[in-house]
């Protein structure tokens, strides 16, 4: 609408936990067999979001169970037609009549590698608690620490978080456009880097202990922040559709369209009243800035 916004899509951070459920009721014309398409915005930090699809409450085929959505750049759309690996698209067959689609927000390709941080970030506590006991809770930082007579694990349990992390970052790179060099595991790369740090004087690490455990960009911290990152699923939708033709046009409007619409935006700017204040003693006018 050239002058009025219009609240006409889902917006993803409306529904980016797993189980959330979005459905649709469309009608078909006769039966046969469909191709569906989704067009949608994607814009969790240069990794993919899943979404499982249902018809009239039955999942089709597991390739449509967590189907990926990939990044979309910038505040861009993009038409994404439910295809194989090889870029063939799926075909649903529907029958003459009302059908429920449903997608549902999905996590579960990424399930192992949240649980597998969850474990370490519950060690690395426990750890450091083990830490605390021996040291108190104000660390004398001008004392000649020897950790490993005490806990003479501490090396292997720094290597073993570090290897963890390492084997969850592989994992998770197939999702990401940039592989491990995404911005969405950096925090698991930032991570390592402290690992690799404290691993160098072992003894000394009651000092340093914040960087581990307590601090601000602890590697306990980075941690839990890439679990909420992996755990949250947004993603923005404009519409379904659903259709048997050899392709679908992208929903994006002419040139013609775009220019004649920001044409009246602007001279309704000089003829709309929306700003305008009024007075009216049945409403309640709020100013924000």
């Amino acid at each position: 609408h050239p002058v009025d916004r219009l609240l006409n899509i889902i917006e993803g951070a409306s529904w980016d936990k797993s189980g959330q459920e979005l459905v649709y009721e469309v009608t078909v014309p006769e039966t046969g067999n469909y191709k569906l398409a989704l067009h949608y915005q994607n814009r969790k930090e240069d990794f993919a979001v899943f979404r499982t699809l249902r018809i009239d409450g039955e999942i089709p085929f597991q390739e449509v169970m967590a189907y990926p959505f990939p990044v979309t750049k910038g505040n861009q759309w993009q038409l994404e037609v439910l295809s194989a690996p090889n870029g063939e698209p799926f075909e649903f067959y529907l029958t003459e009549g009302t059908h429920k689609i449903s997608i549902c927000a999905d996590y579960e390709p990424v399930a192992k590698s949240v649980r597998d941080i969850h474990l370490i970030l519950n060690h690395i506590n426990q750890f450091s608690l083990e830490i605390i006991k021996l040291t108190g809770k104000n660390v004398d930082k001008n004392r000649t620490w020897q950790l490993t007579r005490y806990i003479p694990e501490t090396d292997q349990y720094l290597e073993a978080y570090e290897i963890l992390i390492k084997n969850i970052i592989s994992e998770l790179a197939v999702y990401a456009p940039n592989q491990e060099a995404s911005a969405a595991l950096s925090f698991l790369q930032k991570s390592i880097y402290i690992l690799e740090k404290l691993r160098e004087f072992p003894d000394r690490l009651p000092i340093y202990l914040e960087d581990l455990f307590t601090g601000s960009g602890s590697v306990a911290q980075r941690l839990g922040d890439s679990i909420d990152m992996l755990s949250r699923q947004p993603l923005s939708l404009g519409s379904l559709v659903v259709y048997n033709q050899e392709e679908v046009a992208p929903p994006k409007a002419a040139l013609a369209v775009r220019v004649s619409s920001g044409f009246q935006s602007f001279l309704s700017s000089f003829r709309s009243d929306k700003y305008s204040p009024k007075l009216d003693l049945d409403v309640v006018d709020v100013w924000v800035n």
